[in-house]
């Protein structure tokens, strides 16, 4: 089991980790709708839709990660 400031450690990383899709998520959209075009609009919803499963995906292996150290999901200390 982890310590608490390991486990800080690692909630710090994959939260970092999950910077990267965010910006680029962000990035996309606002260049779609800087565009203003449907086109421009269409593409950038399709370039945004695989970060917005990155994002997914670093959550998901979070809340494993406190599952997994006996946390409850949802429940506060």
């Amino acid at each position: 089991m982890m310590t608490a400031a390991e486990m800080a450690q690692v909630v710090e990383q994959e939260l970092h980790d999950l910077s990267q899709p965010l910006t680029s998520l962000m990035c996309q959209l606002e260049l779609g709708q800087m565009m203003g075009d449907t086109e421009s609009l269409r593409a950038a919803v399709e370039a945004a839709l695989p970060e917005c499963r990155r994002l997914f995906e670093g959550f998901a292996a979070m809340r494993n990660r406190v599952v997994a150290q006996g946390a409850e999901p949802g429940a506060t200390a």
